[in-house]
């Protein structure tokens, strides 16, 4: 884990052209990935100061320039391929009605209604470093956050605060104190914020996240920490901080919402427990096992006669 004195110098305090357009062009240049930028749709500058959503039939569409867009961590940019695929949704609802939950189709974009949950696992498992059967695609974060907090913060009269870094991204940071004011207790006392050893420098050491942990562990129920900080980008040493909560008997979950694309998955274990570490929170938390098959499904709905069967590989089917 990099911490305040191994960290490395920026590279603006290393080279002195990282400044200039021609050394940013350069590093264009040499990015592989580069060519994946095409399939999103960019906003121009005019479409961001401009007060309408449709452009006006005199606009000078030869003078557009398109945005140099850094809020990808936020809302990414829209794919080009997304309207096909809404459209064929949609055109699925308005043709098949009630079959589009159910029933596949030669020119389909999509999986049935029914089974786009799992169409969307297997294409995430590998991106989060974890089996299909693992993951769930739902809600947003503070949604999930929520459900997840309702299940696994139980205080108590002796196990009560919950332990998250100070600068926590805002909604995580709020989502905690709703949980603690739902059980009726005080923030201010239940809510515990690590705070750097320097003002200066904000990054968290590991010795300091659990020397707080320490602090508080015969009073903790819960800690609740990012993969990586959004604040600093620092990248958390998960596999050593959860090992200790564990050892405190404390349930810890990690906020991976911007983990899985630019930081290795790590492994606290090779199957945690559910109940302390939920595969759902987050399943980038570690990596796959050796061949596990997933759990079979048998499920049936009696609208239809419709049955889901035989594991997350198999594509449903509609019996007349």
């Amino acid at each position: 884990m990099l911490t305040p004195q191994s960290s490395p110098a920026f590279p603006w305090e290393e080279d002195m052209n990282a400044e200039k357009r021609e050394f940013a062009e350069s590093l264009d240049k040499k990015d592989s990935l580069a060519h994946f930028r095409e399939q999103f749709i960019i906003p121009t500058t005019q479409d961001l100061t401009r007060k309408t959503i449709i452009p006006s039939a005199n606009e000078d569409k030869s003078t557009y320039s398109r945005c140099t867009y850094l809020c990808g961590n936020s809302l990414g940019l829209q794919p080009k391929s997304t309207r096909t695929y809404v459209d064929r949704f949609l055109q699925t609802w308005a043709t098949k009605g009630v079959l589009g939950h159910f029933t596949p189709h030669e020119d389909e974009l999509t999986a049935p209604f029914i089974d786009m949950d799992i169409r969307a696992a297997d294409l995430m498992a590998s991106v989060v470093g974890a089996l299909p059967s693992e993951v769930a695609v739902m809600d947003t974060l503070t949604t999930n956050l929520h459900l997840l907090m309702a299940s696994f913060y139980r205080p108590t009269a002796e196990k009560y605060k919950i332990i998250l870094e100070g600068k926590a991204f805002p909604s995580d940071h709020f989502a905690v104190e709703s949980q603690i004011r739902h059980h009726n207790l005080d923030p201010n006392n239940a809510m515990i914020l690590i705070e750097p050893e320097d003002p200066r420098n904000p990054l968290l050491s590991t010795e300091k996240i659990i020397s707080v942990i320490n602090a508080h562990a015969a009073s903790t129920a819960l800690i609740l920490l990012p993969a990586i900080q959004y604040y600093t980008g620092q990248y958390f040493d998960i596999a050593k901080i959860t090992a200790h909560a564990h050892s405190k008997n404390i349930a810890i979950g990690w906020d991976c919402d911007s983990n899985p694309a630019p930081a290795p998955q790590a492994s606290s274990s090779p199957t945690p427990p559910p109940s302390t570490s939920p595969p759902y929170l987050p399943p980038s938390r570690y990596s796959p096992q050796p061949p596990c098959p997933p759990p079979k499904l048998e499920s049936k709905i009696t609208k239809g006669n419709y049955t889901r069967k035989g594991g997350l590989e198999e594509k449903p089917y509609y019996e007349a």
